[in-house]
């Protein structure tokens, strides 16, 4: 397991502070890591954008690298 970047980190929490920035590659990353996706609207929903989601993959490779930062 390697340390998670600032971006990576910023992804793996479905709900952050307002503001937040997290650049494309952080959610390629996460995709590619099986860490997270997004989540198609329904097909009614036609005005609205999908939304991101964190599997538990990607909320246990959050945990690991906050407990790697504490040590």
């Amino acid at each position: 397991m390697r340390r998670l970047t600032d971006g990576e980190r910023v992804v793996l929490r479905e709900v952050g502070t307002p503001g937040e920035f997290a650049p494309g590659e952080a959610f390629e990353s996460a995709i590619r890591e099986g860490w997270g996706y997004w989540e198609r609207a329904p097909w009614w929903s036609f005005w609205r954008r999908g939304c991101w989601r964190v599997t538990a993959a990607g909320r246990r490779a959050l945990d690991l690298d906050d407990l790697a930062r504490t040590l």
